[in-house]
């Protein structure tokens, strides 16, 4: 199996091509996957009516950077 990434920082996408060779035959599956930033998913957030209170880029709470490789959102519903 060989992937290909190229990421679109407009898009915010990470666009793959995924090569799998089985039995002598090669197939292509060519996807994408969405990546937010922190201020996107604020905003998401904020219009459903949820407040960010932390970001934490790992289950250890560490801080949410570049290299995180999930981001984990605590959020506070707004009252009103």
């Amino acid at each position: 199996m060989i992937d290909i990434h190229e990421f679109n920082p407009v898009e915010g996408r990470l666009y793959s091509r995924r090569s799998v060779f089985r039995n002598g035959v090669m197939k292509e599956k060519p996807f994408f996957t969405r990546l937010y930033a922190p201020t996107e998913i604020r905003d998401l957030l904020n219009k459903a009516g949820l407040k960010v209170q932390k970001i934490f880029g790992n289950y250890d709470s560490s801080p949410f950077n570049v290299n995180s490789r999930r981001m984990i959102v605590i959020v506070e519903k707004v009252s009103g």
